[in-house]
């Protein structure tokens, strides 16, 4: 782990990124991070927003420095992970800083004059067409057009002004580009959440941090996984969080990606971390970082 310490975010002349148009999810989450920095009298100087197409260009961005924060969606309580975040972050010169909660509401958006009867298209990213499932499944006729963004879903359907097309996206995409509402809250479920990470190319850890997300590589042998799970279990570190992602350069090998609490015990968690790396072929510590406040 780094061996700089820093007790909160640094935001002052700092380049900020996230991923869409303003009205999307993620630069939601970044202005609300920017409020309560500023509220805790953090300094904006020398600040500046940049925007990318895509995770992949976000991160990119990051890793080579162009942007030194950046707001990144890694998984929703609904439809699970958001799995190409979390290979662009294994690969790529990243840390994660922090952690946000964020809640997700959906409604279906035309451009004024379009009514449900008139819809035949609907645009969104592909995670809220998922957490939307329910109510797409009572339209079946609508054609489905997966974008990389919900708020650039709606500055399309705002910008093509067709009665015939409608976006999912949030409550200020529909004030952004002037649309109307169609049908609000049509999520699966009404409690939906997004977790979001605070990015960096910068190899800090945050003091007092809540968390630590790693990636880990075992031996394809019986029980090498059991053996680097009891690691969490001898030191009672909490894992709140586990998945398996294919190696891309070896088939049919996993690497696995570990959250765990570790609130005020960094000393042990650094012990923990010994003792893993030794169970390992390989294990990357990507952030050991503070949870932020649903925003």
């Amino acid at each position: 782990m780094s061996d700089e310490r820093v007790t909160d975010l640094q935001l002052a002349h700092s380049v900020l990124g996230y991923t869409g148009v303003p009205g999307a999810y993620a630069y939601e989450v970044l202005q609300n991070v920017l409020s309560k920095y500023i509220e805790k009298g953090g300094s904006v100087e020398g600040q500046r927003i940049e925007r990318c197409q895509s995770h992949r260009e976000l991160v990119q961005a990051v890793h080579e420095g162009r942007i030194d924060y950046a707001i990144l969606p890694i998984e929703n309580s609904i439809v699970g992970e958001v799995r190409d975040s979390t290979d662009l972050i294994k690969d790529k010169n990243i840390h994660i800083v922090g952690e946000v909660r964020h809640r997700i509401s959906h409604s279906l958006l035309g451009i004024p004059g379009a009514s449900l009867d008139t819809i035949q298209e609907v645009y969104s990213h592909e995670q809220a067409l998922m957490q939307c499932s329910q109510f797409l499944a009572t339209h079946s006729s609508w054609q489905l057009g997966p974008m990389n963004n919900t708020a650039m879903s709606a500055k399309y359907v705002s910008d093509t002004q067709d009665i015939t097309k409608a976006c999912i996206a949030n409550a200020s995409a529909k004030e952004l580009y002037g649309l109307t509402l169609l049908a609000p809250d049509i999520a699966n479920f009404k409690e939906n959440f997004t977790r979001f990470f605070i990015i960096t190319h910068k190899d800090v850890v945050i003091h007092d941090a809540h968390k630590l997300s790693i990636i880990v590589q075992t031996p394809n042998t019986p029980g090498a996984l059991v053996k680097v799970l009891r690691v969490f279990e001898d030191h009672q570190l909490n894992m709140v969080n586990i998945k398996s992602r294919p190696c891309m350069h070896t088939p049919w090998e996993y690497f696995f990606y570990i959250d765990i609490e570790g609130e005020g015990r960094e000393e042990v968690v650094q012990q923990a971390l010994t003792e893993v790396r030794e169970l390992s072929n390989y294990l990357q510590v990507l952030g050991h970082y503070k949870i932020y406040n649903v925003l």
